[in-house]
């Protein structure tokens, strides 16, 4: 057995992999193994692990055929692990000198489950703008994981990346403690479920690690952010069921950490155009946590916002028509303003002399005071309506409708 398995997942990051892996062979600890799980990088990635392999019998590879995410080749790295402390490094990040020796010896002498670590951040080739996050240090104080995660939520100093601490192998196998598969923001679950089960954390305020931020364009595309959106309705979700065994004051900072996740999601879900349902299908639970989150925006209805093709077909048209001015209208002409499309009325089929004349600064009007021509839309906007709302549009002869309650 040896004392630390260094864990990499690699996926075609030639650019940065031998400093990486090099960062590891220069430590003044000998006794050590690295594990380079490949996963099915398409570039030079492989040749430099096989070059690496044949140097030095402390490296040992995994390779799989198809690619299948970090947390998969992280696992894989964990199954295969015989070192008694395990250390995750990123392919495309390095560690400073003679941090494992350190590590060792201290997570050692407290016979800890876990130790967290500082880590530095700074772009790619910039060592001007570091960044600096380190946990509030107790060592050589130990405390339960509960305790160590209510004070880190009541602090704000998460460090949630798994990178960012070093564990006790025999821990994470015992507490079956694995990344959960094919999601993003793995870290984050698995930052809760190694500090809700652990006995013994501590934490040093040592830079003992260098991240690289890179910028990526994968993360502005919407299949990214619909994936990222499910992710963190399935970790939430997770978090939640476990939290229902906790004693009151993890409850009250587990809430909290949830409230930061929801944060998040709400961040991506302004970005996205639409959610796609059957792109990503839901859990029950899942689905309500989408539905909380979100539903302070647009009235609570759009849910899913619009798919793109109704959006594309509302833009055709120069007269744009609310029918329905209740909330589900004024959600919908909130929806819209997002995409510059501008309303010029809400209609409703029976208009009393006495009801307002306006509807969020927009004129409401009765539906028999419309003109239509082939330059107008009539959108129908009710929930409960809309089939009743859709034949009275018809028999005006409204040549244009388009209804969204399909879409609530």
């Amino acid at each position: 057995m040896s004392k630390i398995s260094v864990i990499i997942p690699v996926y075609n990051v030639e650019k940065y992999l031998d400093k990486c892996i090099s960062s590891v062979l220069k430590q003044n600890m000998t006794d050590f193994e690295i594990i380079i799980c490949d996963d099915a990088s398409t570039d030079g990635s492989l040749k430099i692990v096989e070059n690496y392999k044949k140097k030095d019998s402390r490296i040992k590879s995994i390779t799989h055929k198809e690619n299948q995410g970090l947390s998969v080749s992280r696992n894989d790295g964990m199954e295969i692990a015989s070192g008694e402390y395990i250390f995750f490094l990123d392919s495309d990040d390095y560690i400073k000198q003679n941090v494992l020796t350190t590590l060792y010896q201290k997570i050692k002498n407290v016979d800890a489950d876990v130790l967290y670590f500082g880590y530095e951040e700074h772009g790619v080739g910039n060592q001007d703008n570091i960044k600096r996050y380190r946990h509030k240090s107790i060592y050589p104080n130990v405390e339960n994981g509960p305790d160590f995660f209510c004070g880190a939520v009541s602090e704000g100093n998460m460090c949630v990346t798994s990178w960012s601490a070093i564990y006790k192998n025999q821990f994470l196998k015992e507490n079956n403690i694995k990344f959960k598969p094919h999601i993003i923001h793995e870290d984050n679950l698995f930052y809760y479920e190694v500090l809700m089960k652990a006995n013994s954390v501590t934490s040093v305020d040592d830079f003992c690690y260098e991240y690289i931020r890179r910028n990526n364009s994968l993360s502005l595309s919407q299949r990214i952010y619909h994936e990222k959106i499910g992710s963190l309705c399935f970790i939430i979700a997770e978090i939640i069921n476990f939290n229902k065994n906790n004693k009151h004051e993890c409850k009250y900072y587990t809430n909290e950490y949830v409230s930061n996740l929801n944060r998040q999601l709400i961040t991506y879900y302004k970005e996205l155009n639409y959610f796609s349902w059957n792109k990503l299908p839901f859990t029950e639970d899942e689905e309500l946590i989408l539905r909380l989150a979100t539903g302070a925006f647009y009235n609570g209805f759009f849910t899913y916002k619009l798919p793109d093709n109704v959006i594309s077909e509302i833009k055709k048209y120069k007269d744009i028509i609310i029918y329905g001015a209740g909330k589900v209208g004024v959600g919908l002409k909130e929806l819209l303003s997002e995409y510059d499309i501008h309303i010029r009325a809400f209609v409703q089929t029976n208009l009393k002399d006495t009801e307002k004349k306006n509807v969020s600064g927009i004129p409401l009007k009765s539906i028999d005071e419309i003109m239509n021509d082939d330059g107008g839309v009539l959108l129908i906007a009710s929930k409960n309506y809309s089939v009743q709302m859709i034949e009275i549009a018809k028999q005006m002869k409204f040549k244009n409708i388009i209804d969204v309650s399909k879409y609530i």
